[in-house]
Order: structure tokens, then C-alpha cells, then sequence
């Protein structure tokens, strides 16, 4: 999930804006466990400029057209080598603000941001949508970040949870992955016999993550 730290644009729609990740990028990559040959399908942009580094192709989805506007603007001033306005485009000089502190600190590990910059011909900004639908309209990926767009909105009852999981699974081939950012009951006695938590990946992710708020799960395609 983003953090509503941005100053809103006069053509924002509805104020509705998460300029900065109040989740760690470090525990997405430990839990997707990224390889070179994945082909990944991700919400949020700082875990997609993060996963960049070491996937085959990323694709960014969101149901925010305004929110992919911003996303397109970072990817140029970091193609540009503008470091500086990649890292606080939309983001207020706020001292205090943890979460743009945290992320910021991760991108600016050294020869990180270049490391993306060289992939960014691997990045792929959908057009605006439901992340699910997306997912089911082009079944290619190996690994699947929905942050927690399944445990809210229209996902957010437990059995429409469970049916999102669910229908991911169906277009996943075997040991392919899906991570969920996960503060909600536990569903795994629930989902299809095939997609299962690993435990692994998931315990690598919440050792990152430093927001109690937050408690990864992170599933596998069995079958």
C-alpha cells in the first residue's frame, strides 16, 4: 500500500493519492524470491522500481489512472538521471515522514538506482484497471504482488478474498507465486487445494518488514 503523503493536484482525482510505500520494498523482493526469468505482475510503484532490478518484465497495474500518470513521470526523470525527483516527486520535505525516509534509504543503496535505470526497458505501465481482471486477461506471470488490493474495497469480505486468491490461482502454473500484504484472518484453510502459504517466503518477507501493521503472506501454485 502507498502512504497519503502527497499535496493534491488540482486533476487528482478525488484527493486520492499514494505518493509513498508504508511497506518495505526489501520484504516484497525477499518474498517474490526474483529471479532474472520472472515475469511479475505488481500494485504499487516503488515494489515494481524495486522488483525492476532483477526481474525479466514487470508490469504495473493500478485502478487509478492518476496514480499511473505519476508512475510514467518517475520512470522518466529516473531514465533522465534525476534521482533526487524519482525518489520525492509528489512527496512533501517532511522530516518525520518514516515511511518516504525508509524507502528512500533503500533506493539510495549504492549503484541500486542505476542497477534499475538499466532495466527500465523491462517495465510496463498498464492502462488503468482492476488488478485481478488484469491478471486473468493476460495469464503470463510467474509471480503475482497485489499488496492488500485483496483484503479491501471489493475484495475486502473474507469470501471475496478467498475468490480473488482463488481465480489467480487458476491462471498460475505450478510454483508460481502470489504475495499478499496480508493484516487479516488467516484464509488458508479456505483457498483451492493447490495454492498454498510458504511459509519460507513468507517469514523472509516479515523479517523486512518493519510495520507491525503489516503481515505478509506469501502463496505458491502447487499444481
Amino acid at each position: 500500500m502507498e502512504d497519503r503523503q502527497s499535496p493534491v493536484r488540482p486533476d487528482q482525482r478525488d484527493g486520492i493519492f499514494y505518493a509513498v510505500t508504508n511497506e518495505s520494498p526489501a520484504a516484497v523482493i525477499a518474498g517474490l524470491d526474483i529471479t532474472r526469468a520472472d515475469e511479475i505482475l505488481m500494485i504499487g510503484a516503488d515494489q515494481a522500481f524495486a522488483a525492476l532490478q532483477f526481474a525479466n518484465l514487470v508490469i504495473i497495474e493500478d485502478k487509478d489512472p492518476y496514480y499511473l500518470e505519476t508512475v510514467k513521470e518517475r520512470k522518466a526523470l529516473l531514465a533522465a538521471g534525476d534521482d533526487e525527483g524519482f525518489l520525492n516527486l509528489d512527496t512533501p520535505n517532511d522530516p518525520v515522514n518514516v515511511f518516504l525516509k525508509r524507502r528512500n534509504a533503500y533506493f539510495r543503496e549504492p549503484s541500486r538506482l542505476p542497477a534499475i535505470r538499466k532495466q527500465l526497458f523491462r517495465l510496463t505501465i498498464a492502462e488503468p484497471g482492476d488488478i485481478i481482471e488484469y491478471a486473468e486477461s493476460h495469464p503470463r506471470f510467474h509471480k503475482i504482488y497485489v499488496s492488500n488490493a485483496i483484503g479491501s474495497g471489493k475484495y475486502s469480505q473474507t469470501l471475496a478474498s478467498i475468490e480473488a486468491l482463488n481465480r489467480l490461482s487458476k491462471i498460475l502454473d505450478p510454483q508460481d507465486l502470489i504475495y499478499v500484504t496480508a493484516h487479516y484472518p488467516n484464509w488458508e484453510s479456505e483457498l483451492s487445494a493447490d495454492l498454498q502459504l510458504d511459509e519460507e517466503l513468507s517469514e523472509k518477507a516479515k523479517r523486512f518488514e518493519q510495520t507491525e501493521f503489516w503481515n505478509p503472506r506469501v502463496y505458491r501454485k502447487m499444481s
